[in-house]
Order: structure tokens, then C-alpha cells, then sequence
């Protein structure tokens, strides 16, 4: 699909989220803060190869693990989030879709 193509159909949708703005900006809020905390997991891991596993320090193993823990349950968290917003989103757009008089 090309960005033209995409323009137009994003173009075509705009008026029907319009009154979901809000919503809209915190979905995609989500969604970017769960990529970045997705593609922070492997550079903990990294790190925990490179430092704590070299060294052998099993108390580095044990901080990374709980590093990645928490990294994993705030992006389960956003994706949720994003979901429950989403959601909502297409409630509100479709309602207001069959509800307007034609």
C-alpha cells in the first residue's frame, strides 16, 4: 500500500474519530510506549550477558530479571490499555455512524 493510498483512507477516517481525539492521542500514546519498552527488553538482556553473567554476579542476574519483569508488565499494561481505548474508539465511532439520520 502506498502513503498515498494511506493518506486517503487515514483522510476518510478522520471525521468518524474526530469526537474520539482524546482517546485517539492516548491509544496511540500506548502503543508507542509499548514498542519502546518491547525493544528495551533485549538491551537488558544484552547488558545482563555483558555484565552480570561475565563476571558470574548472580545478584546482577536476579536485578535484570526483575528489570525485565517490570518492563513486561508495564508494556502488558499499555497493550491493555491501548486495547480497552481502541475499543471504545470504535463503539463510539460506529454508534455514531447508525445513529446519524441518512
Amino acid at each position: 500500500m502506498s502513503l498515498l493510498t494511506s493518506l486517503r483512507a487515514f483522510a476518510k477516517l478522520r471525521p468518524l474519530v474526530a469526537p474520539e481525539r482524546t482517546q485517539l492521542l492516548l491509544a496511540i500514546s500506548a502503543t508507542l510506549l509499548g514498542s519502546i519498552l518491547t525493544l528495551l527488553a533485549p538491551f537488558i538482556v544484552g547488558r545482563t550477558i555483558d555484565g552480570a553473567i561475565r563476571v558470574g554476579s548472580m545478584s546482577g542476574v536476579w536485578r535484570s530479571a526483575l528489570a525485565l519483569l517490570i518492563v513486561y508488565v508495564i508494556a502488558l499494561g499499555t497493550s491493555y490499555a491501548q486495547m480497552i481505548w481502541m475499543g471504545k474508539i470504535g463503539r463510539a465511532s460506529c454508534r455514531e455512524r447508525v445513529s446519524s439520520p441518512v
